[in-house]
């Protein structure tokens, strides 16, 4: 009998802490950079339930942290954009492909070809997703927001031997806010991306893990991020390097997942709130 009452209470609170997720109030706009190892992966998602996931770091490490951001009864994702094909960002999206629906796969065209992507393009394909190639110039709107793709340039010569740059970057603006994700942009690039926007940025996701070639001083002196994050985890790169982490911390506060973890940041009234998922050092 004890037994069963146990068991109904535990099926109570399950049930009580999904009403709760359901009625609690949605902030205007959130970001989760995920703490997927040594990979990126982020997801924004607005008040009026549009969400897009950026990337999937590497397999095995996505889903735990996309459930706990998205909650046990959300199983769609209206977005789902892979910046570029390499499996720190593609690993583990495969996996999400099978767990949720996905209306819209957008990428750079993916002229680098590794079995993950192969493998994440027959899942699609089986599930009737439709794919979408985006290059600069082209604008999504989404309630009072709008995302502007930065990258890739339409007449870059493709390479197999620089996925990296032709990356997707792009801005996020709304709610008196800016955002912008550099993926893994090499510095050429990041000097494009700075000429293109001309102003400076409330929150930055950092290049390429904070590699010492990442984040150069001119880019930093034309964007000035008043907040950093750094998607990073246990590398033989020296990701993220000293000199990286010097030039960002004289803009703003720098966030890395490798210490913080998932980190979240919305807007709430215009007002920017950032949280982390650990203490640095607990």
């Amino acid at each position: 009998m004890r037994k069963l009452l146990l068991i109904f209470l535990a099926a109570l609170c399950c049930d009580l802490a999904l009403l709760l997720w359901c009625l609690a109030p949605r902030p205007d706009l959130e970001v989760y950079f995920f703490d997927v190892g040594e990979g990126d992966s982020e997801l924004i998602s607005w008040n009026n339930g549009a969400k897009i996931l950026i990337d999937g770091g590497r397999a095995g490490r996505l889903g735990a942290e996309l459930g706990r951001a998205l909650g046990p009864a959300e199983r769609r994702i209206d977005l789902m954009l892979l910046t570029h094909c390499q499996v720190d960002h593609l690993g583990g999206l495969k996996e999400v492909v099978e767990r949720y629906e996905i209306s819209v796969f957008a990428y750079n065209g993916c002229i680098d070809n590794p079995p993950e992507w192969a493998l994440l393009k027959e899942e699609l394909d089986k599930r009737g997703v439709r794919l979408v190639a985006l290059t600069s110039g082209d604008r999504l709107r989404i309630g009072e927001s709008e995302i502007k793709i930065l990258s890739p340039l339409p007449n870059l010569r493709p390479t197999v031997s620089d996925e990296n740059g032709r990356v997707i970057t792009f801005l996020l603006k709304g709610f008196g806010r800016s955002f912008l994700f550099m993926s893994d942009a090499p510095p050429e690039l990041e000097t494009k991306v700075a000429a293109e926007i001309g102003s400076a940025v409330d929150v930055l996701k950092v290049s390429h893990h904070g590699s010492r070639f990442s984040s150069t001083g001119n880019f930093l002196a034309a964007v000035r991020p008043r907040l950093s994050v750094i998607e990073v985890g246990a590398n033989s790169y020296g990701h993220p390097a000293a000199e990286a982490l010097g030039r960002l911390g004289l803009y703003g506060s720098v966030y890395r997942t490798d210490l913080s973890g998932t980190i979240r940041v919305f807007l709430d009234s215009g007002i920017l709130h950032v949280f982390s998922a650990r203490t640095p050092g607990g």
